[in-house]
C-alpha cells in the first residue's frame, strides 16, 4: 500500500509535518498554544490572540463564560472534577451551530495530518483492543496537529498495553498496517472536557440550551508518555493529495466607536470554503444516526477574520435580556433594536439570539416579513455578498475549531 509506506517513511524521517513558520522568527515568530497551554494560563489569568484564558477554558467549580438559556442569570458552574473547554454559539448556514476551540497557532501557514496508530484485530475490524493507540507526534513538538489519518495496526494477541509506545516501536515491529478515516481528536490533559455544568445532561449550546457533542475521551501514547485525546465526530475536515488540512474562515465581528475598533463578544459565523470561492457547504450523513443528523466536513481548522459591522447593524436580543442587552449597549459599537412582541413570542426566537442583521432596527420590527425580511450575517455567502472586501481582514491565527452541533442536531460521533 503506497499510502502507508509513505506515511511510515514520513514518520520515520521526521517529515510528517513541515514547518510553516517564517524565517524571520525574531521578527515574526511562529507559536501554538494547546488546551494545556489553556489550562495553565487560566489559574494565571493570562491571555492569548483573540483570548483571554478564561475565554477558552473554564477551571471546575468556576462560572462558564455563557449561559444556558436566555435569561439564566447567574451563569450555571463548570462541573467541580474537570476542567471546562467552552462552548461557543455560532450560526453557519443561516442556522445555530456550536464549535470549540483547542489550539491557536499564530503565524503557521498551515497544518498537516499526522498518523494516528490504533490497534485492531486480525479481520481489520476497526475495534480498538486493550493496547492504546499512539500518537506519532506530542504536544512538545512543533509539528503537532491534531488532525489525524488513522492507521490500524495488527497486533499480536496478548500484546501488553506498553509494548508500543511511539511510532518507531510500531514501524520497527513491521507489524500489518491498514489506513483508515481522517480524524479530529486533539491531545487534551485527561482532567479537561468540554464544559459542562454542574447538574446537566451534558454540554449545551449557549443561549438555546440544545445538547451539543462532548466527543469522547481516549487514553494514548505519546512521545512515549501516557495521555489523552478527545475524539470528536469524523469527516469534520478534508486534506489535499499532500496531506496538508484544509482550512475554512471563521467570522468574527468587530463594531466601529468613533475611529476607534471595538471586538464584539458575538457569536462567530462558520464558514464553508475558501474566501471568494462560493462553495457549497459539505455535509456527510450519517446512516446509522436519524435522517436530519448531518456532520459537517468543514469548520474544523478556521483561519480566524475580522468583520468591521456597516453602520446601522444590529444584534437580536430578547426584552427579558436586559443585562445581554445592557452589556453591549455599554461595549459600543453595535445596535440592539427592539424586537417586536409577535416576533419574540415565535417558538423560534431562541435560534435568532445575538444574530447580525444589517438592516435590524426595520426588521426586528416587521413580524409578518420576519425572519425572510433580514439581511442576516449568518453565513459565509452572505457575509460576502452584504459586506465589502475592504471590511472582511484576513488575520494569521489558525484555530482548531471542532464543530459541536451544526444546523440544531449535535454532532454525533
Amino acid at each position: 500500500m503506497n499510502l502507508r509506506r509513505t506515511i511510515a517513511a514520513m514518520a520515520l524521517l521526521g517529515l510528517c509535518h513541515c514547518d510553516s513558520r517564517t524565517s524571520n522568527a525574531a521578527v515574526d515568530p511562529a507559536r501554538f498554544w494547546t488546551v494545556d497551554s489553556f489550562a495553565q494560563a487560566a489559574q494565571g489569568q493570562t491571555g492569548f490572540p483573540g483570548y483571554a484564558a478564561t475565554d477558552l477554558i473554564t477551571l471546575g467549580g468556576n462560572p462558564l463564560p455563557f449561559p444556558s438559556s436566555p435569561t439564566q442569570h447567574p451563569n450555571s458552574a463548570q462541573q467541580s472534577q474537570y476542567s471546562g473547554i467552552t462552548v461557543f454559539p455560532a450560526f453557519s448556514e443561516g442556522a445555530t451551530a456550536s464549535y470549540t476551540v483547542t489550539e491557536i497557532w499564530q503565524n503557521y501557514a498551515q497544518l498537516w495530518v499526522q498518523p494516528l496508530y490504533v490497534f485492531t484485530n486480525s479481520s481489520y475490524i476497526p475495534v480498538p483492543t486493550q493496547v492504546p493507540p499512539v500518537a506519532s507526534v506530542g504536544v512538545g513538538s512543533t509539528f503537532y496537529s491534531p488532525y489525524w489519518q488513522l492507521i490500524f495496526v495488527v497486533a499480536p494477541p496478548g500484546t501488553p498495553p506498553d509494548q508500543y509506545r511511539t511510532s518507531s516501536d510500531i514501524l520497527n515491529a513491521k507489524l500489518p498496517l491498514v489506513t483508515g478515516p481522517l480524524v479530529l481528536a486533539p491531545l487534551t490533559p485527561p482532567e479537561a472536557r468540554v464544559a459542562t455544568a454542574q447538574g446537566a445532561a451534558g454540554p449545551v449550546r449557549p443561549y438555546t440550551g440544545e445538547l451539543v457533542s462532548g466527543g469522547r475521551q481516549i487514553s494514548s501514547w505519546a512521545d512515549g508518555q501516557r495521555v489523552s485525546y478527545i475524539l470528536f465526530p469524523s469527516s469534520q475536515f478534508t486534506s489535499s493529495a499532500n496531506q496538508v488540512v484544509d482550512e475554512t474562515p471563521l467570522f468574527f465581528f468587530k463594531g466601529q466607536n468613533g475611529s476607534e475598533p471595538i471586538n464584539l463578544q458575538l457569536p462567530a459565523v462558520i464558514g464553508v470554503g475558501a474566501l471568494g470561492a462560493h462553495a457549497a457547504a459539505r455535509v456527510f450523513t450519517n446512516p446509522s444516526l436519524p435522517v436530519a443528523t448531518t456532520l459537517p466536513r468543514f469548520g474544523a481548522l478556521s483561519r480566524r477574520y475580522n468583520v468591521t459591522l456597516p453602520t446601522g447593524s444590529g444584534a437580536f436580543v430578547l426584552s427579558s435580556q436586559g443585562d445581554l442587552r445592557t452589556q453591549l449597549t455599554l461595549a459600543g459599537g453595535i445596535l440592539t433594536p427592539p424586537v417586536a412582541a409577535a416576533i419574540e413570542a415565535r417558538p423560534d426566537a431562541n435560534n435568532y439570539i445575538l444574530r447580525i442583521a444589517v438592516n435590524a432596527s426595520t426588521c426586528f420590527q416587521d413580524a409578518v416579513g420576519f425572519p425572510g425580511s433580514c439581511l442576516w450575517l449568518d453565513s459565509q455567502s452572505r457575509i460576502e455578498n452584504l459586506i465589502p472586501g475592504y471590511r472582511i481582514e484576513k488575520t494569521d491565527i489558525l484555530l482548531a475549531t471542532p464543530v459541536l452541533s451544526y444546523n440544531g442536531p449535535k454532532a454525533n460521533l
